[in-house]
């Protein structure tokens, strides 16, 4: 079993930069590129716990009482490409990754000493350093950033496609997770399935309809490209399609638990 990450309040997710906002809305002016980026979001407190589903095509860290099986079965029927808040286009996020564009200062402050530290971990896997970060997405409780800022953090690896972010200075007996880093594409391959099918990376965010706040974070392109590539009708009955951009992926908790 993973590590599990403690939430209190809020986290932030994306590529290296992301992960960095002061939380406000960045929205673009005009132009043919659109996008709202705000990869800081609340989400309801306890344990949460990474998983990779659907033929290691899917990353979800979702709450410890959730099961990412019953939320990869509802994404697969779901029309996920839609203007809403809750789905993180290939524009809404990334843009360090896409384009090597930060927007946040906080980055451009502090973000060297961890990209020298992630490089230092990935050394030889890859000949491209700026490649190797491009393919690595982040999921930080925002309450521990200092620690990721002052790069007071260890990093293990859990498997092919999730190494952990460990606190190094600690009194516990066990150091406690500041936050996950999934290797999209795993190093050199070797056979293993990469979660990005296409250019585009894309996830999202289901949220609790009573409290409001997250309760799970979505990575991998497979829901999108598999909305891009083929119509669900030929995939599914007509009422087993789920409109979900029209809820803003939001649904009762209850639904989700595990059994």
């Amino acid at each position: 079993m993973l590590s599990k990450l403690n939430i209190t309040d809020s986290c932030v997710f994306g590529d290296i930069d992301d992960i960095f906002t002061s939380g406000d809305l960045i929205e673009s002016e005009g132009g043919t590129i659109r996008y709202k980026i705000q990869t800081k979001r609340q989400f309801l407190p306890g344990e949460y716990q990474i998983h990779i589903v659907n033929d290691n095509k899917i990353a979800i860290v979702c709450h410890e009482q959730v099961d990412p099986e019953k939320i990869d079965k509802l994404l697969k029927r779901s029309d996920v490409m839609g203007n809403c808040s809750n789905f993180l286009s290939r524009y809404d996020w990334m843009h360090y990754r896409n384009w090597r564009s930060p927007n946040n200062d906080r980055f451009m402050k502090h973000g060297g000493k961890l990209f020298k530290k992630i490089k230092e971990q990935f050394h030889g896997s890859r000949n491209d350093d700026n490649w190797t970060i491009c393919a690595l997405v982040f999921f930080v409780a925002h309450e521990n950033m200092n620690d990721v800022e002052n790069i007071n953090f260890i990093i293990e690896k859990q498997n092919d496609y999730v190494y952990i972010m460990r606190q190094m200075h600690s009194g516990d007996s066990e150091k406690k997770i500041l936050g996950y880093i999934i290797n999209s594409i795993p190093d050199g391959q070797n056979g293993k399935q990469s979660m990005i099918l296409g250019d585009w990376h894309y996830g999202n965010l289901l949220v609790d309809s009573t409290s409001e706040k997250c309760f799970a974070f979505v990575f991998g392109d497979f829901y999108a490209c598999q909305v891009l590539s083929c119509d669900l009708s030929k995939l599914y009955k007509h009422d087993e399609i789920e409109d979900i951009c029209s809820k803003n992926f939001t649904y009762d908790i209850k639904q989700f638990l595990l059994e």
